[in-house]
C-alpha cells in the first residue's frame, strides 16, 4: 500500500535532497537566498527550523508524542 504524500512532505522531501547535495555551496545559498528572498520569506524559512528542531527535541519526550499525536487527531 503506497501512502499518497501531502504537499508538505513533498517540499520538504525536494528541499532534503537539495540541502543533501554536498556539492552545493550553502553558504552561497545563503548569499543568495538573503539578496533575492523577501523579509515573508526569510519568517517562513524560520518557521520550517523552528518547527524541525521542536519536532527533534520532542522525540526524546513521551508526553510531547503524546500530545502530537492528540493534536494530529483534532483535524
Amino acid at each position: 500500500m503506497s501512502k499518497t504524500m501531502t504537499e508538505e512532505e513533498k517540499i520538504a522531501k525536494k528541499l532534503i535532497d537539495l540541502l543533501s547535495d554536498i556539492r552545493i555551496d550553502l553558504h552561497l545559498v545563503g548569499y543568495y537566498f538573503a539578496n533575492l528572498a523577501s523579509k515573508g520569506s526569510f519568517l517562513r524559512l524560520e518557521e520550517i527550523q523552528a518547527s524541525a528542531e521542536e519536532t527533534v527535541e520532542d522525540s526524546f519526550d513521551r508526553e510531547a508524542h503524546y500530545r502530537h499525536i492528540i493534536e494530529l487527531g483534532k483535524d
